[in-house]
């Protein structure tokens, strides 16, 4: 009836994710690896990545009530927030290979784009956009040039290639690739070869030269997000029914070892893992609190 009161339910869902760091120089104790806290928050913290000489970590924190890219030593100490953007979410991928800049994706005004940012904060630089999905930036190692994933100009995405400072990009794949990372040497470039869309699932990483050629598998049942390129080989998550662990497939002999079981679940939400060059620091997400509630609002009008 008119002008009578209602009653409103809803659920609430609260989480806090830590950033959990592992020193693979220390030896796993009965197959499991050492975790410390990283810079934690009860908010959500991920998609984390080391500076290059790996002294520094740069992640996604919802610690100041929305998700913004914040900065700090590898030890936690000199933490700094680099953005304050209306952003619904943010999704970091490296620093540029003098560890001035940073490139990460924002959604702002429902369209995801890439921008850069200095290491030191300041202005951040929209480089995207177009009406596509645009995302997971990562610097080439010459500095000259940004990879990123792409909708445009269809619905499935693959790998596009821009100058550092914006301009026309070029498109690199066409089967369909994502997550970009570049080889140390600068000599091939690895993606995955599907898109997570909603639900996440494996894929295959795959090689191929950066200046053109055929593209050719690497290693098999790798997670979104659950990757990165080092030195040495590429460090993932393996999941299992009993745990999560720590492999690595190397380039000296293509061959992939396990590093280690870690003792901690991925989250489905927010996973993320990521390596240092050196192969030596790894960051993971471990999901600390998760609680989801109903709520009743009387008298809602």
């Amino acid at each position: 009836m008119p002008g009578r009161p209602a009653r409103l339910a809803f659920q609430t869902i609260n989480r806090d994710v830590d950033l959990r760091l592992i020193d693979l120089d220390v030896r796993p104790v009965n197959d499991v690896l050492e975790s410390h806290p990283f810079s934690n928050s009860t908010r959500v913290e991920g998609s984390a990545r080391f500076s290059p000489d790996g002294r520094h970590v740069a992640f996604v924190s919802y610690r100041s009530g929305a998700p913004q890219v914040w900065v700090a030593g590898r030890d936690g100490s000199g933490l700094r927030q680099l953005t304050t953007l209306d952003a619904a979410g943010v999704f970091l991928s490296g620093w540029s290979p003098d560890g001035t800049r940073i490139a990460f994706e924002a959604a702002v005004a429902g369209n995801s784009d890439v921008y850069v940012i200095g290491a030191d904060g300041g202005h951040s630089q929209r480089l995207t956009t177009e009406p596509s999905i645009d995302g997971t930036p990562v610097w080439s190692r010459d500095g000259q040039w940004i990879y990123f994933t792409s909708t445009r100009p269809g619905a499935i995405p693959n790998v596009w290639q821009m100058p550092a400072t914006g301009g026309k990009p070029t498109r690199l794949t066409h089967d369909g690739g994502f997550q970009p990372q570049e080889s140390s040497d600068g000599r091939s470039l690895y993606y995955l070869d599907r898109w997570p869309g909603g639900a996440p699932t494996e894929g295959r990483v795959m090689r191929v030269p950066v200046g053109g050629g055929t593209a050719e598998p690497v290693v098999e049942h790798v997670w979104p997000f659950l990757w990165a390129v080092t030195n040495t080989g590429i460090v993932f998550i393996a999941r299992t029914p009993e745990f999560d662990a720590l492999d690595v497939y190397r380039f000296g002999d293509r061959q992939v070892t396990r590093l280690g079981r870690l003792g901690f679940r991925i989250p489905r939400v927010f996973p993320h893992m990521s390596a240092s060059r050196d192969a030596r620091w790894v960051l993971a997400t471990k999901m600390e609190r998760f609680d989801s509630d109903l709520m009743l609002l009387e008298n809602f009008r």
